[in-house]
This record gives C-alpha cells, sequence and structure tokens, in this order.
C-alpha cells in the first residue's frame, strides 16, 4: 500500500501507451527523476479514446508501463474511455484523485515546452475568456470573428484561427 508521507510523492499519469513506445518510457523516467517515488498509470483498456480498439491488449501494455516505470496500473474504466479527450482525462484525474494518494499529475507533450500548455490552461480559466466561450454559442457568421478576436488575445493557443 502507498502511504501519502513526507517521503513518498506519487505521480499518476493518465495514459493510453497505444503502442507503449520509447516516449513513454522516457516520460515514465522523467517522472521519476523530477522527485516521484511512486508512479500510477491510468490506462485505458481494450478500447483507447473515442472508443477504438487498442492495437495491443491492455495486459501487454500494462506490462510494458511496468517494466519501463509505472509501479502500479489501473484501467480507466469504459465510458471514460469512450469519451472526448476531455472526458478521458476528466475520467482519468477523477480516478488519481479517489485514490486519496497522489500528489501530482504527470503528462508529456510533443510541444517539448510547457508555455502554450501553460498559457491555455490560464486562458481556459479567465473570465475573460469564460464569457468569450459563452460567446461561441452565438451563430456560425460572428463566430468566426469571436475566435479571430480570441486568437490575437491569446497568441499560439489556436493552431489555425480560421478553422471552425
Amino acid at each position: 500500500m502507498i502511504h501519502n508521507d513526507n517521503t513518498s510523492k506519487v505521480a499518476a499519469v493518465i495514459c493510453e501507451y497505444n503502442p507503449f513506445h520509447a516516449g513513454h518510457a522516457y516520460h515514465l523516467a522523467q517522472t521519476r527523476s523530477l522527485g516521484a517515488t511512486h508512479i500510477v498509470a491510468i490506462m485505458s483498456g481494450s478500447f483507447v479514446q473515442r472508443g477504438e480498439p487498442a492495437m495491443f491488449s491492455k495486459w501487454s501494455r500494462a506490462k510494458c508501463a511496468l517494466a519501463c516505470g509505472a509501479d502500479l496500473v489501473l484501467e480507466l474504466p469504459l465510458p471514460w474511455c469512450m469519451s472526448s479527450a476531455e472526458g478521458f482525462a476528466r475520467g482519468g484525474v477523477a480516478l488519481a484523485h479517489g485514490l486519496g494518494c497522489v500528489d501530482l499529475l504527470s503528462f508529456g507533450s510533443e510541444l517539448g515546452e510547457t508555455s502554450p500548455l501553460l498559457q491555455a490552461a490560464e486562458a481556459a480559466v479567465s473570465p475573460l475568456i469564460q464569457e468569450k466561450i459563452r460567446l461561441l454559442l452565438i451563430p456560425r457568421p460572428e463566430r468566426k470573428q469571436l475566435r479571430l478576436n480570441l486568437a490575437q488575445t491569446f497568441p499560439g493557443c489556436f493552431r489555425n484561427p480560421t478553422i471552425f
């Protein structure tokens, strides 16, 4: 049993590992090197995000995760796996929180830097953006201009602000 005391740092990784590759092994190693004493992988089962069948069995993906640094692999329940990326993440975070011992979430990014991710996260919770998101529910012609305005306010948050 993992006890959340002053000497342990439990990290949770919400993942699919479909398939498990060197980047995933690197992520687990980095999580450990940054101070995690225990790593819990919360992984999709036989189906991955949006309901696609996994390329490899959940058993073989879990075995790879354990061999490369995870201490425990838990299966994310199917309803969360069948969800959007946001639902998948929400389910993983809820499961990590429910364990009662997770100190931090560790995630990887193909960007190689965190500043655009932090900017997007800060934007998502700002009152200004919340209001602008509410306005996104307005008819389509007005939405294009609103999205362009958002892209100017928060550069880098949209790959292509003209695509709807």
